[in-house]
């Protein structure tokens, strides 16, 4: 490479570093930063409809998750509630519903709720769904 090109290349590489930087950063900020609540109902009838019910639909094992923002774990009507997430002290938040849906049986040890929502994309969604639903 002859030295023009090279300072050229040098050049180029610290006018879009800064931008680059900020848009790597950014990026993934803001696809974290809200989910899709429609998306998310869609991951709710695949994942945990069967367990956790509906307006339409009861549990048939999981609780209902009407309204869980803000509750105490092992607090909402129906359903089975381990002694473990009971024990937890956990109200659930944003975060504490993130760590938990990743990986329920990691976040609590002992829980009855056998699997989690791994993509993060989804669980984005999930959590912009039970957000909304009352």
């Amino acid at each position: 490479m002859n030295q023009h090109r090279h300072g050229l290349l040098a050049a180029a590489m610290l006018c879009c570093r800064p931008a680059l930087l900020i848009a790597a950063i950014a990026v993934p900020l803001s696809a974290s930063a809200a989910g899709d609540p429609e998306a998310g109902k869609q991951v709710y009838d695949n994942r945990c409809l069967g367990c956790h019910g509906n307006d339409t639909t009861r549990g048939t094992t999981g609780p209902d998750l009407r309204g869980i923002f803000g509750r105490a774990a092992s607090t909402a009507p129906g359903g089975v509630h381990s002694r473990a997430l009971a024990e937890a002290d956990i109200h659930w938040d944003e975060q504490s519903l993130r760590k938990f849906i990743a990986a329920p049986v990691k976040a609590v040890p002992g829980t009855t709720m056998p699997t989690g929502v791994s993509d993060p994309r989804q669980v984005d969604d999930l959590i912009a769904y039970l957000r909304v639903l009352k």
